[in-house]
């Protein structure tokens, strides 16, 4: 993975023991250099320099603190927005999945589409709130106090790219609906969707674990009381506003 000499430089940290280091590289005089040896673990501080990002993603995939501390501190990744965009489509998409509709014209093609529109918007309101929720704890309690003023921007990077699980949600879209066997009602994407749900809250705990410096615990406990929450008011969402009456609404244009 890259890793840069901008703003994230001030940020550097050790993968082995999560203590601030200066410098990824020792610089010798002959032009050469070899990953830097931290003076707390005496460890090489990121072995992930040298790593290359398939390698870096299957770490991440094991929930390995040392990958989430280079994703997050050693290097520059630049795509975090869009990221954000493609989780709260792929949240509508799994919102969106659960919908029975059988078509017979081009009216419920129409239909379908307006609800796939609804989830979109309740996920993307659920998205910027679980995510205002998630980085007002980081930032307020105590055990993140070391990272108010120095590392606003790495709490929001990280939140964010935590999510990267729900990229996995898209293939749920290309298997469709595969029942598990003859004789089951559940369908493979079904139980594949709740797989993803897990990894999303696992890999979110991991990062809040690194960011906070805590306990996995504690960690996993803050990510499902946010999650829970999130939950509930998606669930007032809809009882606010139903699926039927944002239906009528645009087929009123129509």
């Amino acid at each position: 993975m890259a890793w840069g000499n901008t703003e994230i430089q001030q940020h550097l940290m050790c993968v082995e023991c999560g203590q601030p280091i200066d410098k990824l590289f020792k610089i010798f005089s002959n032009g050469a250099s070899r990953i830097a040896i931290c003076k707390h673990c005496k460890s090489n501080v990121d072995k992930y320099v040298e790593y290359d990002a398939m390698a870096l993603f299957v770490d991440l995939l094991l929930l390995k603190a040392a990958a989430y501390r280079h994703w997050l501190f050693n290097s520059q990744v630049n795509f975090h927005w869009r990221l954000a965009a493609i989780c709260c489509l792929s949240d509508a998409y799994a919102r969106h999945y659960n919908t029975n509709l059988s078509l017979s014209g081009q009216h419920d093609y129409f239909k379908l589409e307006l609800r796939y529109y609804y989830y979109f918007i309740i996920s993307t309101i659920l998205f910027i709130l679980s995510f205002q929720f998630m980085y007002y704890i980081l930032i307020h309690l105590p055990l993140a106090t070391s990272y108010k003023k120095r590392h606003k921007s790495i709490i929001i990077r990280g939140l964010l790219l935590a999510n990267f699980g729900k990229l996995f949600i898209l293939c749920a879209a290309i298997w469709g609906r595969i029942p598990t066997s003859e004789h089951s009602d559940i369908e493979l994407s079904t139980v594949y969707l709740y797989m993803v749900s897990l990894l999303v809250i696992s890999s979110t705990a991991e990062a809040v674990m690194v960011l906070l410096q805590s306990s996995y615990l504690m960690a996993l406990a803050i990510t499902l009381g946010v999650m829970a929450i999130k939950n509930i008011i998606g669930f007032l969402l809809e009882k606010a506003v139903p699926l039927k009456s944002f239906e009528d609404f645009m087929l009123s244009f129509s």
